[in-house]
């Protein structure tokens, strides 16, 4: 009896169930103690299952029992790994903590960050047991050497606080993001606030990995020159792109080829290939063979600790790992087997992974090109040598942009269309740049051969770079502002699975999924649409000290800025610019507020905008949009029921502030997230 494909891809049957457990156990919460007695009754079932089911026809028992423990054990693994232990300490009483510095320091806006992990803590002088992670901020006045990784310093509980969900409709969720990496705390190092504790307290082992990107950096910087450049390379090598400026990422990203500069599976294959070249010699059977094959994946994980540990660099390398096992015990598997048995090896150790966008576009992509690529690669046969590796090249890119684009759609909001001729230019010009890099970095003790090696990569990364730039200037180069749900999104994967199974297998179950998917994609666009020609509201975003609101109405709207924000909205982009997608907006016509005091009437309500200039008589409305502090004089001439402040009003000036316009109302965005006033229906 010819076997399905099923049968072939064992692991992946493993995977999927297990997987769905993780995901269902990030937006739904039972008990531990249920979960766990759960999963042990299902554990004694699969046993008698085993023992009991064991004829043709009821096999299927055992293997639906199977699928829904690890179904729950996916639940019990995501619950176990994100309760913390009782010692956490956000669960003690302490006045202080010791903190590890776990990452070198980053270079932000405003201040320097890092990771800290907890080590212990003080309460009334005795030290006790305290564990857990939490963002550091470090101001950038103080010493940056004084902050490496490896040091222990010693916080004051009053400024540690939890990280603030997102004050703004729609804006991402940064609290969220950094709860899939256990972090729920922050504190903000100023001088007198910390106090180091001699000693070095890190790991040896990854102290020198940090020294040797130092050294990669410093020698990038002395030969190659400008931030820009140095960042591009860094991001090639090891993925930091910390240096790249915006504008260069987004270019990058507009045009589909931000991939490149996140080190990922294309970059270990890269890698994997100049260590088969270097290893040809060595005889290509018996032991010999074997020995070449362990040192190439030990070289692998060498470099996947240099690149610390990313999700896409670990997928990669754990895959290629499986295959180099298999090369070495000489046994075939699939390529479905080996994707999914490294996705297992990962979600076990970090279930938080599956949440990582990297993890999802790097795997999905992978998945995209095993099975896409070589029915793509059949659509063209090619005759030169030139023309089969652009026919090549593209396949992979059409491949991985097929399976990939509603992930890109649910977190970017943006398709590049271009990017299969942008793939096309960048791929062969990066891979030439990272094999620079790499002999750069074995040649840095040769000046003059490193010299002429810097300038030719210094020229070649500008080139790349304003490359990138120029197809991001091509008319329609890319689409921006598309938001869809995470229902779309699996819509979309269910359109895409149903044109496979249709074109692919002829199959009328393909088709009427497609049928059906498209129905419900165009009704979900239509209501969609309804919602938003429906909708009449003013808002009030949180934006610091910064005024930003916005009168809506249908899918047109109003939008006021202080004078101190720059009129293209860049400045409070990050806040606002995925309320305006999801709501649907036209350009935006934009009104900068000056001293003058700005009024805006719709229907029975009324708002006022303060200004710096002193009114000259009474004013009555709705509602006060403070821009700055007010004088106790323009105060008395308002009469509103609520009054809007932003982030200028400190604590002190705002208590005053309550007194002052008693009984009116004081909304306080930088707590309160923004305030939205919807017009009666």
């Amino acid at each position: 009896m010819r076997k399905s494909f099923w049968h072939h891809v064992p692991i992946v049957r493993l995977l999927l169930p297990f997987a769905f457990g993780i995901g269902i156990g990030m937006f739904w919460t039972a008990p531990t103690n249920v979960s766990i007695g759960a999963l042990v009754t299902l554990l004694l079932f699969v046993a008698i299952a085993f023992f009991l089911f064991r004829s043709y026809k009821l096999r299927w028992v055992f293997g639906l029992l199977v699928n829904i423990l690890l179904f729950v054990f996916g639940i019990c693994l995501y619950q176990l790994r994100n309760t913390h232990p009782p010692h956490h300490f956000s669960k003690i009483q302490f006045d202080s903590l010791y903190v590890l510095v776990n990452e070198p320091l980053t270079q932000k806006s405003h201040a320097y960050k890092t990771i800290g992990i907890v080590k212990g803590a003080t309460e009334k002088g005795s030290n006790r047991v305290a564990s857990g992670t939490l963002l550091l901020y470090i101001d950038p006045r103080l010493p940056k050497e004084q902050f490496g990784y490896g040091t222990l310093i010693k916080i004051p509980a009053n400024i540690i606080a939890p990280v603030q969900p997102p004050l703004n409709p729609d804006e991402f969720n940064y609290k969220r993001y950094l709860a899939f990496k256990h972090i729920a705390h922050q504190a903000y190092l100023q001088s007198g606030y910390a106090i180091k504790v001699n000693g070095f307290y890190g790991i040896r082992g990854l102290h020198a990995v940090y020294k040797l990107q130092v050294f990669f950096k410093q020698t990038l910087q002395y030969y190659l020159g400008t931030q820009n450049e140095v960042g591009v390379a860094q991001a090639l090598l090891y993925g930091d792109d910390d240096a790249i400026s915006q504008e260069t990422m987004q270019a990058y990203a507009n045009t589909g080829t931000l991939h490149v500069l996140a080190v990922s599976g294309m970059h270990v294959g890269l890698i994997f290939g100049l260590l088969l070249l270097l290893t040809s010699p060595i005889a290509q059977t018996g032991t010999p063979k074997k020995i070449k094959l362990l040192c190439i994946c030990l070289c692998l994980w060498g470099y996947s600790v240099i690149c610390g540990f990313s999700p896409s660099i670990l997928r990669a390398t754990v895959m290629f790992s499986f295959l180099i096992v298999g090369q070495i015990f000489e046994t075939k598997s699939s390529s479905y087997n080996t994707l999914a048995a490294s996705a297992l090896v990962l979600l076990c150790a970090n279930c938080n992974m599956l949440a990582n966008v990297g993890f999802q576009l790097s795997y999905l992509a992978v998945l995209g090109i095993v099975f896409f690529q070589p029915i793509i690669q059949t659509w063209l046969t090619p005759v030169t040598w030139l023309g089969k590796q652009i026919w090549s090249i593209t396949a992979v890119s059409i491949a991985a942009q097929l399976i990939t684009f509603p992930i890109g759609l649910l977190y970017f909001h943006q398709f590049p269309n271009c990017f299969l001729f942008s793939n096309l230019l960048i791929i062969p010009l990066t891979t030439i740049i990272l094999y620079g890099i790499l002999i750069l970095l074995a040649c840095c003790w040769w000046p003059l051969v490193a010299g002429w090696l810097g300038a030719i990569l210094t020229w070649l990364i500008q080139f790349t770079n304003q490359l990138v730039s120029w197809v991001e200037s091509i008319p329609y180069a890319y689409v921006g502002g598309l938001h869809i749900s995470i229902v779309e999104s699996i819509l979309w994967y269910l359109l895409i699975g149903g044109c496979t199974i249709w074109f692919w297998k002829k199959n009328k179950a393909g088709l009427w999924t497609m049928l059906a998917v498209s129905i419900l994609l165009s009704g979900q666009h239509l209501v969609k649409r309804l919602h938003q020609w429906e909708q009449h509201r003013f808002i009030v975003f949180a934006v610091g000290n910064n005024t930003a609101a916005q009168y809506i109405k249908g899918r047109s709207s109003i939008f006021w800025i202080n004078n101190d924000i720059d009129t293209n909205l860049s400045a409070i982009s990050f806040q606002v610019k995925q309320h305006q997608w999801r709501s649907g907006l036209k350009p935006v016509a934009i009104n900068v507020l000056d001293s003058n005091w700005t009024h805006i009437q719709v229907g029975q309500t009324s708002w006022v905008f303060t200004g710096s200039c002193m009114p000259t008589k009474p004013i009555k409305a709705t509602y006060a949009i403070v821009t700055q502090h007010m004088h106790p004089k323009a105060i008395s001439l308002l009469q509103v029921d609520t009054f809007i402040v932003n982030k200028s009003y400190r604590k002190d000036a705002l208590n005053k502030l309550r007194k002052e316009v008693f009984p009116a109302a004081v909304y306080e965005l930088t707590t309160q997230g923004a305030w939205q006033w919807f017009a009666p229906k």
